[in-house]
């Protein structure tokens, strides 16, 4: 069987993400994944380091074919300790990359990137890695950082990291890496890819699972056993994500004996985001919660009393649909307005206090009227209590909040549809 990681480099070529990308600017984030395979010698683990780079991140200036761009990306490796601090400098590494294109619309297309990689020969070890991105037009620069456990591959029957893969060619033998571990409600499968290694043909058990980030139980487990040949076996594997709703996880691929006895296992975190939502929402329970200033209490407890994730979030969808004012096109614009002031009340409201910004006073008046028209605060009126007047004249009201504690809790003095908050 060809090598899988061998292979790698015949998939980077332009690569289309599953999330789009915003304006062009230098500032916007790459994306880095690295993975640990055996090396040449098996005392000699390889670090595989990707990086994704979108079109939307570079500068594409006009060519005699087109349009082109031109970046250097490099990487610079560091031990480091127990706690994870930074320690003796280890290895460099930089390439540059040149992208030509034929048209402005593929230059400026949201939703394209360039895939690279590269080989680091590392011993075992924790290593923080620090990559840099310079354009080679503008000659701006972003950085990312990410620690990696480099692990052991000198075990007789060992195995490699666990990546996740956009796609796999079986005529290559193939993989476009994923390089984000961000995977979304909407994927049906997670593709997983991994080698196994062994000195001669060996019977082995795989177990592969995905679980909650911190939970023992899995959602998802599949259980095969493999005749692995002598040397280097690559696997691709569908982990099916039906009953995998959004929220932290956990894949795990755990290489036991025949009998049961653990070999060895290696993990990989993933985030399951909600897809179609504004990116601020993290979970649906979360979000039916948040539904409680707008939502009836029969809406809720419908919604909450689903039978499954699937099917709340079914019914969460609906609920909104009855209120979209653009039915019948992809965007619901009330929802992600409403879930960007559920958002901008956390952030204004809640830092350091008992109660999520959203469920304060505040929070309640600024998402169900959005932010008022003017605000008069008095933080130090002589001989009371600080204080906020918020005027919303289209309405005919304003609100009163008191900070009664001194500690920046500030409670409504009157209902909110008393007739003192009448302007």
């Amino acid at each position: 069987m060809p090598r899988l990681l061998a292979r790698l480099l015949a998939a980077l070529c332009l690569v289309a993400a599953s999330a789009a990308t915003g304006p062009a600017a230098l500032a916007q984030s790459f994306d880095v994944d690295a993975m640990t395979v055996r090396g040449a010698s098996p005392a000699r683990p390889r670090l595989d380091v990707f990086a994704r780079v979108p079109y939307a991140a570079l500068n594409f200036t006009n060519v005699a074919t087109g349009f082109q761009a031109r970046y250097t990306m490099s990487v610079d490796v560091f031990a480091v300790d127990a706690r994870g601090r930074q320690r003796q400098f280890i290895v460099s590494r930089s390439w540059e990359r040149v992208l030509p294109v034929g048209s402005y619309a593929q230059a400026r297309s949201s939703d394209a990137a360039d895939l690279t990689t590269q080989a680091l020969d590392l011993t075992p070890g924790r290593y923080l890695l620090q990559f840099q991105l310079e354009d080679g037009s503008t000659r701006r620069t972003t950085t990312r950082e990410v620690q990696v456990q480099v692990r052991d591959m000198a075990p007789a029957v060992a195995l490699s990291d666990v990546a996740l893969a956009d796609r796999y060619d079986a005529a290559t033998n193939a993989f476009t890496p994923r390089v984000t571990n961000q995977l979304g409600t909407g994927d049906e499968n997670a593709l997983v890819v991994y080698e196994l290694y062994a000195p001669a043909p060996t019977r082995v058990r795989v177990v592969r699972e995905i679980a909650r980030a911190g939970a023992d139980d899995a959602v998802v487990t599949t259980s095969a056993t493999q005749t692995l040949r002598a040397g280097r076996n690559p696997f691709v594997a569908q982990m099916s994500l039906r009953d995998v709703g959004s929220g932290d996880y956990v894949i795990r691929v755990r290489l036991l004996t025949e009998a049961g006895l653990p070999m060895a296992s290696a993990e990989k975190n993933v985030a399951v985001a909600w897809e179609g939502l504004a990116e601020h929402i993290r979970d649906i329970d979360g979000a039916v919660s948040q539904l409680r200033h707008i939502a009836k209490d029969r809406d809720l407890d419908y919604i909450r009393g689903a039978p499954s994730e699937a099917e709340k979030v079914s019914r969460f969808r609906a609920f909104w649909g009855r209120l979209d004012p653009t039915p019948g096109t992809e965007r619901n614009e009330r929802m992600e307005e409403y879930y960007y002031r559920v958002d901008f009340a956390n952030r204004s409201f809640g830092a350091g206090r008992a109660r999520s910004g959203w469920e304060t006073d505040r929070g309640v008046v600024m998402i169900r009227f959005g932010e008022p028209e003017n605000v008069e605060r008095h933080p130090v009126p002589l001989g009371q209590r600080p204080y906020e007047v918020w005027y919303y004249p289209r309405i005919q009201r304003r609100f009163v909040f008191i900070d009664r504690s001194g500690f920046g809790d500030f409670q409504l003095i009157a209902p909110i549809w008393d007739d003192r908050n009448r302007m």
